[in-house]
């Protein structure tokens, strides 16, 4: 459908032409954030909606990068405390409405900030506010993140910037990469998707960083499957659901098998529980969040709102 679009899914990294790219998707919501991710189709309106905020599992398996590896982080979210690096007043000039969120600390997410200060890229890029904000971020260590966010898609609004990185790869040899130590995260971490290992997972799990010998497995094992060594993403896509057909609309109980994912689980040599989940007995679906006593976010007037849609 598209081979140079790549789905980094919750959080992810990949490589293209030397370069490391991590994302975290999705927004904070502090009463989700340390909770499994239960959120299973069919979607109803409170599942479809927790399903993109951040978990701190994401930002546990992406801190395993280690610092100073990443060469361009994207998110969603800004990072809290951002505007302190760039023209703040300048911003305020035209969001008038982010005063109150930045004045109350709120204006962004804590784990995207936490993810900026520890993994310390050399680029930062973001969205979700809407409008045009370039920073420099300088670190303690002497590293520095150039921050940009860009505005809408619309006429006469900033919403396209060109940089440009330099890279040994010749250009005919571009291509988008597995990371060899983001899948050693991967395999790492696989117990987190189990949601009681999620929700309290074992020191170890926690504290460990992927081994160099594991991310050497990894590349071996990807050399026998693909018989090659470059660790390229496999253009692998074949459909696994249907057309929507206005006659039939309503969703599958269960999803289908998706060989992707099955692909990728083989590779990891872990079982794939994403599609077939363990029977927990203890475990049940959070209820419906008990928002805590905490200022409410000034609304965004511009924000995409899912009631809308």
């Amino acid at each position: 459908v598209a081979p140079n679009i790549y789905y980094l899914g919750n959080c992810g990294s990949v490589m293209f032409g030397g370069l490391r790219i991590a994302g975290i998707s999705g927004i904070y919501k502090d009463y989700d954030h340390e909770k499994p991710r239960f959120e299973k189709p069919p979607f109803t309106d409170s599942t479809m909606r927790s399903a993109y905020h951040q978990r701190n599992s994401d930002v546990l398996r992406l801190s395993k990068l280690g610092q100073d590896s990443v060469d361009i982080l994207l998110s969603h979210d800004w990072p809290i405390g951002i505007t302190k690096h760039g023209n703040e007043q300048q911003l305020l000039r035209f969001k008038s409405f982010f005063a109150e969120d930045i004045k109350n600390g709120q204006l962004g997410s804590p784990a995207v900030e936490y993810l900026l200060n520890y993994l310390q890229p050399k680029y930062h890029f973001a969205a979700h506010l809407h409008c045009r904000f370039p920073a420099i971020v300088k670190h303690e260590t002497g590293n520095v993140t150039k921050f940009l966010a860009l505005d809408k898609v619309l006429p006469n609004r900033h919403f396209l910037q060109i940089l440009e990185f330099p890279t040994e790869t010749p250009k005919d040899q571009l291509k988008l990469q597995y990371d060899s130590k983001w899948l050693a995260v991967l395999k790492l971490t696989h117990m987190l998707e189990h949601p009681l290992y999620a929700m309290n997972p074992p020191p170890e799990i926690v504290t460990d960083l992927p081994q160099e010998e594991t991310i050497q497995n990894i590349r071996a094992r990807y050399e026998e499957i693909y018989k090659s060594a470059d660790l390229a993403i496999p253009q692998n896509f074949r459909q696994t659901q249907p057309p929507y057909d206005p006659a039939t609309p309503n969703v599958p109980e269960k999803p289908l098998d998706f060989h992707q994912t099955n692909e990728l689980m083989e590779l990891l040599g872990v079982e794939n529980i994403f599609h077939n989940p363990p029977a927990l007995e203890s475990f049940t679906a959070p209820a419906a969040p008990v928002i805590p006593n905490v200022p409410v976010p000034v609304e965004n007037p511009e924000e995409i709102d899912l009631d809308d849609l």
